[in-house]
């Protein structure tokens, strides 16, 4: 009665329920789901596979939140377009000038377009769910999509921890092998100074034929 209640409150936020046979997801990092357990329903099924679909070369950020990576965008832009105010107000050669403010529309150009962007982009999937889940005021189906964002995002973090310990292992290693060649080195170089200067000093100690 349980599973099938939480199966009507995924439906109900629009999760497709998935066969138990059926119930592996098919993404290059696959969520082991087997058949009789109820880690993974449809709406973490729905939110990882929204996960993968937005994660790309580009990063989660223009996906997810179009709005805050345009504002980050934009912040940026101003800058150098006020950069280029500030500079201006210095003495130029004219082509100089001209090239400044060839820049400076540029950078106007770009910053109404991301203005426009940033006014038309459309929420995104998971955001639209989160936002219902808060209205309807669901604290237990909030608590269990942060539960899989977690889940999701350790999952994604352990191959890359997994290799930066690795890194460091061999890292260390080497450290630890430099640092037992520097004391051989430094003891061959003693030893052989020494009897350099053995065999000068044994030529000028030498006595003198009678």
């Amino acid at each position: 009665a349980l599973r099938q209640a939480r199966l009507d409150r995924d439906a109900a936020h629009g999760a497709t329920p998935t066969p138990a046979h059926q119930r592996t997801v098919s993404w290059p990092m696959q969520f082991p789901l087997p058949v009789g357990e109820d880690k993974y329903g449809p709406l973490a099924q729905r939110i990882f596979q929204e996960l993968e679909a937005s994660s790309g070369s580009e990063g989660l950020l223009p996906k997810l939140f179009p709005v805050a990576h345009c504002h980050q965008q934009l912040t940026t832009l101003s800058q150098q377009r006020q950069q280029c105010l500030n500079r201006g107000r210095d003495y130029l050669e004219p082509e100089d000038r001209r090239r400044l403010e060839s820049n400076a529309e540029s950078l106007d150009r770009e910053i109404v377009k991301l203005k426009r962007i940033r006014q038309q982009a459309p929420p995104h999937a998971l955001l639209k769910t989160f936002g219902q889940l808060v209205l309807t005021g669901d604290t237990e189906r909030i608590t269990e999509f942060g539960a899989y964002l977690d889940d999701w995002k350790q999952l994604r973090r352990a191959p890359l921890l997994e290799h930066k310990l690795r890194l460091r292992k061999e890292l260390d290693q080497l450290l630890e092998e430099e640092s037992g060649e520097a004391p051989a080195a430094k003891v061959a170089s003693t030893t052989s100074g020494s009897k350099s200067c053995g065999g000068l000093g044994g030529g000028i100690a030498a006595p003198l034929p009678p």
